[in-house]
């Protein structure tokens, strides 16, 4: 069980920043599609 909680904390910084790498370019290639 701890090693579950552990892999998920070290997971956790890795999937949040995907996610605001992938928000950042969708608001980039609205922002240059208008």
């Amino acid at each position: 069980m701890a090693t579950i909680l552990h892999c998920m904390s070290l997971l956790f910084p890795c999937i949040s920043f995907i996610v605001l790498l992938c928000v950042f370019f969708g608001l980039l290639f609205l922002i240059l599609s208008f």
